[in-house]
């Protein structure tokens, strides 16, 4: 049997410790918020945001969010397949779409500002 490594423990310990008291909560705010914090410290984020997909308007819309600027938040709280952005390419394609830099991708320039 291998032993952990230290990175190895400390996640485990988070997310024992993030399973924990959201056994206890109602408020799905909340939990979202709670988990958003805890997936940002594990993978060493300083921002991110979860979203819902609503199959009735087939809109992926930001639920939680930390670390975004509002200007951020005004173009992307609420996306459809129609949009040309990184999420309305997974939408149309119904599949996980990676971009490594979006600074450099050539399909999304219109991004760039407020990536940046």
């Amino acid at each position: 049997m291998s032993r952990l490594s230290q990175a190895e423990l400390s996640v485990m310990t988070r997310l024992h410790a993030l399973s924990t008291p959201l056994t206890a909560m109602s408020d799905l705010t909340a939990i979202l918020n709670e988990a958003l914090e805890a997936i940002m410290e594990l993978q060493g984020a300083d921002f991110g945001n979860i979203r819902f997909y609503d199959d009735a308007t087939k809109t992926l819309k930001i639920v939680a969010h930390r670390g975004l600027g509002q200007e951020f938040l005004n173009r992307f709280e609420t996306m459809d397949a129609s949009d040309a952005t990184i999420q309305g390419s997974a939408l149309r394609s119904g599949a996980r779409v990676l971009i490594h830099d979006i600074i450099t991708h050539p399909d999304h320039r219109q991004d760039r500002d407020i990536a940046a």
